[in-house]
């Protein structure tokens, strides 16, 4: 384990991100397990947080530039670390069709056992499978552990899989 927790600083600033909800009870996150998974649904502020993450770390999030908001909130948090890395910071799935994210799970794999870390935001239900991950949802209003098969993502991809025309005749 490199990055041991985050402590959020707070502010009087009610402009974003720090008016999202999660961040009115927020007060800290410990990472347990090689690999922890953020889910929630869009607007939770998934992104906001893994890239304020990397901008507290001066490290980069690969893909596209740190927005200004997820630097104002990286501003605000204090990072405590086992072994300080600065290495990138992604959402994976985003361009990765489902054969593309087995190989990424495989990879995923191979480097916990040379002790990496990852901190992932998603949305894929194939990531969030990854064996003994932590899940942490953001969509209360405190981050909360939970299990994979519980997961409304989870859930409701299981069921259209299994009959998509359930769904589909409503549209």
């Amino acid at each position: 384990m490199l990055l041991k927790s985050i402590t959020y600083l707070r502010t009087d600033n009610d402009c974003f991100p720090f008016n999202l909800e999660i961040l009115k009870s927020f007060e800290s996150l410990t990472f347990k397990s090689p690999v922890t998974i953020l889910v929630g649904e869009n607007g939770t502020g998934k992104s906001t947080l893994l890239e304020a993450i990397a901008a507290n770390a001066n490290s980069i999030h690969i893909g596209k530039e740190t927005n200004k908001a997820a630097l104002h909130l990286g501003n605000r948090l204090k990072l405590s670390w086992k072994y300080r890395t600065n290495k990138g910071f992604d959402e994976p799935e985003v361009p990765l069709s489902p054969m593309k994210q087995l190989s990424f799970l495989s990879l995923l794999k191979e480097m916990t056992r040379e002790e990496a870390q990852f901190i992932i935001a998603t949305h894929s239900p194939m990531i969030m499978a990854f064996p003994n991950a932590t899940i942490i949802s953001l969509d209360s209003k405190t981050p909360t552990q939970v299990i994979y098969e519980e997961l409304e993502h989870v859930q409701i991809t299981r069921s259209f899989l299994e009959s998509p025309e359930r769904y589909l005749r409503h549209l």
